[in-house]
């Protein structure tokens, strides 16, 4: 049976990544596809990308708000609007667990 790994965020802690993962994901569900995400879940967003193995160019010229688009595979994701007016996606999942 596997260890269960904290994740300190500096605005908020889980008692596991299982924990952080269900957190992001009904943040996630709670927005319609082009729909911005509200000042309060920007904040926990803006911790957890921290945790991105790439992010200085996801981040690039700064975040100006995040908000929900389709992913390429069709499914909902986050995605960082900088601002510059440029944009990116990211997955809550690989700021949780990093692929190496």
């Amino acid at each position: 049976m596997g260890v269960r790994k904290s994740l300190i965020l500096s605005t908020i802690e889980f008692n596991s990544k299982s924990d952080a993962k269900s957190f992001f994901k009904e943040m996630l569900q709670r927005y319609e596809v082009g729909e911005k995400v509200s000042n309060a879940d920007a904040v926990h967003l803006e911790a957890l990308l921290q945790l991105h193995t790439e992010h200085k160019d996801k981040v690039g010229s700064g975040v100006d708000y995040f908000q929900v688009m389709k992913s390429q595979y069709g499914t909902p994701c986050f995605c960082i609007v900088r601002a510059d007016g440029s944009s990116d996606d990211f997955s809550y999942g690989h700021c949780i667990t990093p692929k190496k």
